[in-house]
C-alpha cells in the first residue's frame, strides 16, 4: 500500500498540471485510511479476531 501510493506521488509529479492524477491520488490514499478505520474499528469492537465459522476452544469439546 504505502509503495502504491509512492508510486503515484511520483507519476503525479512527472506530469505536474495533471489535476485529475492529484484527485485519484487522494481519492486512493482517503480509501486505504477509510479501510483501515473500518479494520481497527473491528478489533476494538471484537469482531476481527476470529474467521466466521471457525471452531473457538469451547466449541471444540
Amino acid at each position: 500500500m504505502l509503495l502504491k501510493i509512492i508510486e503515484m506521488i511520483a507519476m503525479n509529479l512527472e506530469s505536474r498540471g495533471d489535476i485529475a492524477g492529484w484527485c485519484r491520488f487522494f481519492q486512493y490514499v482517503l480509501d486505504c485510511l477509510a479501510g483501515l478505520g473500518k479494520h481497527f474499528a473491528q478489533q476494538i469492537a471484537g469482531k476481527g479476531r476470529e474467521a466466521p465459522g471457525q471452531a473457538t476452544d469451547k466449541d471444540s469439546d
